[in-house]
């Protein structure tokens, strides 16, 4: 008789907030009952009473379960943390009229995500589970997930401790699916979060920090389809490893290759840069430390400028120029293009040879399609004879 009381009392405070919340609240103590059961209360007219979600898995540490009062669907439905160690509810929501959620806990169970979903909307909440504070999930734009728009049932996961991948929509037939990265923070005691658009997947199976364990490569725009910034990153366990950025912008220009070398992964970075006829082309191969720091196997750079017409006009030495190509050039032919921003166009997949960039202007964008040194520097006498007669250098 003294459980039942109890059980009635919360499930009258339950009831008493429910489409009201005060956050200045002191927590509420409920009963715990043993972990892996089900009770009802029995309530004036049948009402469930309150119960722990056994679809719903608790905090990585087991401390914090998910719990819910009433019968979703109904409108009686409400939402709760259960804190099993000091016997206390530590968030509840009587906003929503919800069916039964889902939860996504990140690894160490800072952050926990909420997947509710009412007949004709879904919501996502993320908590903190040190000072309980939340944030309501938002696409790019700043809106909510449109009316209609649900969740597949792998809705989310957390690839960083604040980190959380969402897919909305369900594809296929049901509609359209998006990837958001969504990153989390707590500032000041507010919890804030940040939403970019698509991460996708666009390459597989790559092992650049040669350990055995497989690589997956995303890429991530800021505004989708209508992006003119992008992250590329390298994943390991569901774990980032390493990071690069482009940019359509000049400033942002960057080209990312992976290539193979007796067997093994490697990166090839290559910036071919122009700035007003100064030119500094460089290139890094690389593979991937332990931690994802950079262990550079080989690297050069070549520099030259085309104003002739300038008192600090250096020699435009061919050979050297030509050297510098044809050395990445060989690398280029075996690698594949993961990401290029070169000349300000999207460039992704295909061979890096194929790459369409920008060394010599348009008469020449094709330098790195010749198949010999000495072709190479033939086309750049042509170039630079071309370039002086131009410039009323005779």
């Amino acid at each position: 008789m003294w459980l039942r009381g109890i059980l009635m009392t919360l499930c009258c405070l339950l009831l008493s907030g429910c489409g009201e919340r005060n956050d200045a609240a002191e927590p509420v103590a409920v009963p715990n009952p043993p972990l892996g059961t089900v009770q009802e209360t029995p309530e004036p007219e049948g009402t469930a009473g309150a119960r722990r979600l056994e679809s719903a898995e608790p905090s990585p540490d087991g401390r914090y379960e998910v719990w819910m009062s009433g019968e979703a669907g109904d409108g009686s439905a409400q939402l709760m943390f259960w804190d099993s160690q000091e016997k206390l509810i530590r968030w509840w929501d009587g906003a929503y009229s919800v069916t039964e959620p889902t939860v996504r806990w990140s690894d160490e169970g800072t952050y926990v995500a909420i997947n509710r979903s009412a007949r004709t909307y879904t919501r996502i909440t993320i908590l903190e589970t040190t000072s309980w504070s939340e944030w309501e999930f938002v696409l790019p734009d700043g809106g909510a997930i449109p009316e209609y728009v649900f969740l597949p049932d792998d809705w989310g996961n957390w690839t960083e401790e604040n980190v959380l991948r969402v897919h909305v929509g369900r594809g296929g037939d049901a509609g359209e699916q998006t990837t958001y990265r969504c990153t989390i923070e707590l500032l000041d005691g507010a919890l804030t979060g940040t939403t970019a658009y698509a991460e996708e997947i666009i390459a597989e199976g790559y092992d650049f920090n040669h350990n055995g364990v497989p690589e997956t490569v995303t890429l991530e725009g800021n505004a989708g389809k209508e992006s003119t910034f992008w992250v590329l990153r390298i994943v390991e366990d569901g774990q980032e490893l390493w990071v690069d950025t482009a940019a359509l912008s000049h400033a942002g220009w960057n080209s990312l290759f992976a290539c193979e070398i007796d067997g093994e992964d490697y990166l090839i970075r290559y910036l071919p840069g122009m700035w007003q006829g100064f030119a500094n082309y460089q290139y890094q191969l690389f593979m991937l430390g332990e931690s994802g720091e950079e262990l550079v196997l080989a690297q050069n750079q070549v520099e030259f400028d085309e104003v002739y017409v300038s008192q600090m006009h250096t020699p435009f030495d061919r050979e050297v120029i030509a050297d510098f190509l044809w050395e990445v050039r060989n690398y280029l032919t075996n690698s594949k293009l993961l990401l290029s921003t070169e000349d300000g166009e999207l460039q992704l997949g295909g061979t890096g040879i194929a790459l369409k960039y920008y060394p010599f202007g348009r008469t020449y964008e094709d330098l790195m399609s010749l198949d010999s040194r000495e072709a190479m520097i033939e086309a750049l006498r042509l170039y630079e004879e071309g370039t002086e007669l131009e410039q009323g250098i005779s």
